[in-house]
């Protein structure tokens, strides 16, 4: 009221007023249009509907304009009363955008405590970046976790993590194992495995921070079965992990011809 006595003393009825305009080229609506897009093309295995309702907001966001520098908004966004709704999407958005996970070290957001199987972790990582590269090949076939028994009444079962078939025929056995070194058990364990599968050769990896160079184990008596320490670089940037698992499919892809 004393905004419009002092800027309208004469026309009583002219009330002055702000409002906020909502339009939808808005900087958090530009930031959130672009993580659904760096998103949408990533492979989504154990949550297939992730790209329909990616796709969903898209559509529902089809008036913002594309921005593919919206992840620089975050050095100059701030929240309050009318966008603090928008806070969880835009802190998960900003994970995505910027290649960032949640970590162990101290941090300045906050975050709920967490646990990592490290071991389970790795095993799947491997499985899938295998799966995916070997696959690729004329004549090549990757089975996860593919059940089996040792004796011959069935009484002892056997899953070796990733079992590599050459034109149907079992020719590799690949065993991930989040460790430092790979204890007697673990051998011991390859071994049953090509004993089943009538292997001469297995590969154990084992993340390169404990194992820096392959090393390899020729058994007894002949030495004709070979067991393979192939160390896997799961640090640095997204580039390198890409080469890091180029590496890794082109080690085993040696073995699989070699053998």
């Amino acid at each position: 009221m004393a905004e419009t006595l002092r800027r309208s003393p004469v026309l009583r009825l002219h009330h002055h007023c702000v409002f906020p305009v909502f339009t939808p080229d808005g900087l958090e609506n530009r930031i959130l249009k672009l993580a659904c897009q760096r998103v949408l093309p990533f492979p989504f295995r154990h949550h297939v509907d992730l790209p329909q309702r990616c796709r969903r907001l898209l559509k529902l966001l089809g008036e913002v304009p594309d921005d593919p520098h919206a992840e620089e908004g975050f050095r100059t966004l701030s929240y309050h009363r009318l966008n603090e709704h928008y806070r969880p999407a835009l802190s998960l958005a900003r994970l995505l955008l910027s290649h960032l996970s949640a970590s162990g070290s101290r941090g300045g957001e906050p975050f709920v405590a967490f646990l990592v199987e490290m071991n389970q972790l790795f095993e799947r990582y491997i499985s899938h970046v295998l799966r995916d590269g070997l696959r690729r090949h004329s004549g090549i076939d990757v089975a996860l976790q593919e059940g089996s028994h040792l004796d011959m009444a069935s009484q002892v079962q056997i899953r070796p993590d990733i079992l590599v078939r050459k034109n149907g025929a079992p020719v590799l056995v690949v065993d991930a194992k989040y460790k430092r070194m790979p204890g007697n058990a673990d051998l011991y364990q390859v071994l049953a495995y090509c004993e089943v599968y009538r292997l001469t050769r297995a590969v154990l990896a084992l993340p390169s921070h404990e194992l820096t160079a392959t090393q390899a184990y020729h058994v007894r008596p002949a030495g004709h079965l070979h067991i393979v320490l192939m160390p896997v670089d799961v640090s640095g940037s997204i580039t390198d992990l890409v080469q890091a698992e180029k590496r890794c499919v082109d080690a085993v892809l040696g073995e699989v011809w070699g053998g």
